[in-house]
């Protein structure tokens, strides 16, 4: 399947994830968060998945908050001393709709390509300077190499007998900091790389060609916004 180029999907995520912070409608947040979740999965295909399970791990947290900070109004649902009102639903609602947007529309420009990928496009096609592309490459590309890191050192706290469920917050940050050690290593490391291969002195420039698929992202991107401003 054909992609689109890489600045159409930042500019994409930056306009969409831009109006989900400013629109507090539930029917204009529907129509904002629907085409990113559908073209995410459509080009990203598994990948998604993850992002969609912390995703709702984290609606868990939302509804609590909304439950403390927005629970008034009309009551719609009593379990025995929980009553759930009108306002907590509808802050909960709003709240979703907007991380689901920023989610979906941030993983269609992260995971539709590779941190290489992004760093040639970002330099050659929108003309970003080597001091921003670079981090965040990097930071993309650190991403599974941490998460291996990660299942490194359970395995080790396993051998040892140690506790790989962190209910206790010391548990945790001995975990944490393992993670912070390694990870400032390699970030040493790779830097001293980067400074002896030169690319600190690429020059960025600007070759950004529209496809078909292109215009077709930006007239999807201009009926959503059409259709907020309408309806």
């Amino acid at each position: 399947m054909n992609k689109p180029r890489i600045p159409t999907l930042l500019i994409y995520a930056i306009a969409i994830s831009s109006s989900a912070f400013v629109l507090h409608d539930i029917y204009d947040l529907i129509i904002l968060a629907i085409p990113p979740l559908v073209l995410s999965v459509l080009f990203t295909r598994s990948k998604i998945k993850w992002l969609m399970m912390a995703y709702v791990i984290g609606l868990i947290g939302v509804f609590v908050n909304a439950l403390a900070f927005a629970n008034s109004g009309e009551i719609l649902l009593s379990i025995g001393s929980l009553e759930i009102r009108k306002n907590a639903v509808s802050a909960f609602t709003v709240v979703s709709l907007r991380l689901l947007s920023i989610a979906t529309s941030g993983a269609l420009f992260a995971l539709s390509y590779s941190s290489v990928e992004i760093y040639r496009g970002l330099i050659h096609e929108v003309g970003a300077p080597t001091t921003l592309t670079l981090p965040l490459a990097y930071s993309l590309r650190l991403l599974p190499v941490i998460r291996k890191d990660l299942s490194e050192v359970l395995f080790q706290r396993r051998q040892r007998k140690y506790k790989t469920v962190f209910l206790n917050p010391i548990h945790f940050s001995s975990v944490v900091m393992a993670l912070l050690a390694i990870s400032f290593e390699r970030a040493k490391w790779s830097g001293i790389n980067a400074e002896i291969r030169g690319l600190r002195k690429i020059k960025p420039r600007r070759q950004y060609k529209l496809g078909y698929i292109d215009i077709g992202f930006y007239i999807a991107l201009s009926i959503q916004l059409l259709m907020i401003m309408l309806f």
